[in-house]
């Protein structure tokens, strides 16, 4: 059965939640391949103070997904300005109880049409090399790898690939 979601600015009656769903999301989808040492790192606190921060001084924005039945967050896209034209996202993460239900496709489609507003052309995102999962739903919604790499600051050793959106872009 399919849900009734609403997709939202986050407020911050929604940070403790969206912390809590950041650091469960990280540990579910990188204790595959990160040390066990940088996944205990994470903490749902200094989430919530670097989200409030963030949002604080307008230096990035959280969209949510909300069931609409019950007011829990489903999934989330937290993303920042990174030039005029792009936009970077800094975590993507739909909840598994609600994987089958599209809500990637429409957050990333109301991130769309936030970028159609404002004139921005690219949407990138940079995820682990190893991360399949990841890069499969990545590009199932239209990202495409660039071939840029970086030595990932979360962990030595980790390698960053960076993908791009650019299918939208309707502006010359």
């Amino acid at each position: 059965m399919k849900i009734k979601i609403k997709i939202r600015n986050a407020k911050e009656e929604d940070i403790a939640n969206i912390a809590n769903l950041y650091v469960y999301s990280w540990k579910k989808a990188f204790s595959k391949f990160l040390l066990q040492a940088t996944i205990n790192k994470l903490n749902v606190f200094e989430k919530e103070n670097f989200f409030r921060q963030m949002i604080e001084n307008n230096e990035g924005n959280i969209l949510i997904a909300e069931n609409l039945k019950n007011q829990e967050i489903c999934g989330y896209i937290i993303y920042k300005n990174i030039s005029k034209m792009s936009i970077e996202i800094i975590s993507f993460y739909i909840s598994p109880l609600y994987i089958q239900n599209n809500i990637g496709s429409e957050l990333l489609n109301h991130l769309i049409l936030y970028c159609n507003e404002n004139y921005i052309n690219n949407i990138v995102l940079w995820t682990f090399l190893n991360n399949k999962d990841s890069i499969k739903f990545y590009k199932g919604l239209g990202f495409y790898e660039t071939g840029l790499q970086r030595q990932s600051s979360i962990e030595l050793g980790q390698i960053e690939v960076q993908y791009i959106l650019k299918k939208y872009n309707i502006y010359p």
